[in-house]
C-alpha cells in the first residue's frame, strides 16, 4: 500500500521502495533503492509523447549518439563533464596510494565519480517509500557438511574433500572465502585470527561449495563459516555475509580396504 504522507500540503510523488540489509561488518542496517533504469530510447519516446518534439525519433536518437561519442572522448583526454546541469561526471582516485606506485599499478585506483546538481538533487528530496523490505537471511543458509563420498553428515576427513551443501552459499567478491573455526573442549569457538581458511576451492554455487580440506586441520570440532559479498540477487554487495554451520567433526583420514 502507498504511503499517505503528505510534505506541506502535497501527496508526495512517485513512491519508491527500499530493501534493508544487515551490514555483517558493523551490524548497523544500510539501506538500497530498488532500481528502475530508463535508457535513451525510453527517454525519446517520452519527449515524443509529451514535448510534441518536431524531431523524429531517429534525429534525436542520433543527437544523442553524438553527444555519447563527445562526452567519451572528453573524459579519456582527462575532462570532468557536466551533464546537462544534472551534476558532473568525473575522474577521481580511490583507495589508498603513494608516490613509489609504478603507472600500471596507479591506474588501478581511477574511478569515475558523480556529483548531482542542485536541482537534481531536490528532484528527488520529497519521495514517498511505499515499501521498506528488510532481507531475509533465512534464505541464506547450511543446510549440511559432508565429506564428497559420504552422506554422513557433519563428520568430514583430513586430507579429503569436503562439500558445504546449502542455499545461496556461493562465494563471491575480495573477501570471500570458508574457514574452520575450532571448538574447544569447553564448547568456545576460536578467535578469528585463528581460524583456518581453506586455500583450494574447485566448485562454487549458490546449493553447493566443494573444497579440499586445508591440510592443518586435525582431529577436533570445528564450526565451518562461509563469507561471501554475492547478494541473495547474486550481484556483488558493500559488506560480507557470515553463514555458520553446526559442529562439524574432523576425523583422521579414512583407512583404505584392500581386501
Amino acid at each position: 500500500m502507498v504511503n499517505e504522507l503528505v510534505n506541506i500540503g502535497e501527496r508526495l510523488r512517485n513512491p519508491i521502495d527500499i530493501n534493508l540489509h544487515k551490514s555483517y561488518l558493523t551490524n548497523d542496517s544500510y539501506g538500497r533503492v530498488s532500481r528502475r533504469t530508463v535508457d535513451v530510447k525510453n527517454l525519446i519516446a517520452w519527449i515524443r509523447d509529451n514535448k510534441k518534439s518536431k524531431l523524429d525519433d531517429w534525429t534525436m536518437y542520433g543527437v544523442a549518439a553524438l553527444f555519447r561519442e563527445a562526452i567519451l572522448e572528453h573524459l579519456g583526454e582527462g575532462f570532468a563533464i557536466d551533464l546537462f546541469g544534472l551534476g558532473v561526471l568525473y575522474i577521481t582516485v580511490k583507495g589508498a596510494i603513494d608516490k613509489a606506485m609504478p603507472s600500471e599499478e596507479l591506474a588501478k585506483h581511477i574511478r569515475l565519480d558523480f556529483t548531482p546538481s542542485k536541482d537534481a538533487q531536490e528532484r528527488v528530496s520529497n519521495f514517498a517509500v511505499k515499501n521498506l523490505r528488510f532481507s531475509d537471511e533465512s534464505l541464506r543458509s547450511i543446510f549440511r557438511v559432508r565429506a564428497a563420498d559420504s552422506d554422513e553428515e557433519n563428520v568430514l576427513f583430513t586430507g579429503e574433500v569436503g562439500v558445504i551443501e546449502g542455499k545461496n552459499v556461493k562465494l563471491g567478491g575480495e573477501s570471500s572465502g570458508v574457514y574452520f573455526a575450532r571448538i574447544s573442549d569447553e564448547g568456545d569457538e576460536a578467535k578469528r585470527a585463528e581460524w583456518i581458511k581453506v586455500s583450494r576451492v574447485f566448485a562454487n554455487y549458490p546449493s553447493h561449495v566443494d573444497f579440499y580440506l586445508p591440510d592443518e586441520l586435525g582431529e577436533a570440532r570445528y564450526r565451518v563459516i562461509v563469507e561471501s559479498m554475492l547478494g541473495l540477487n547474486g550481484r556483488a554487495m558493500k559488506s560480507c555475509v557470515q553463514i555458520k554451520s553446526g559442529i562439524v567433526w574432523v576425523k583422521a583420514k579414512k583407512s583404505v580396504d584392500n581386501g
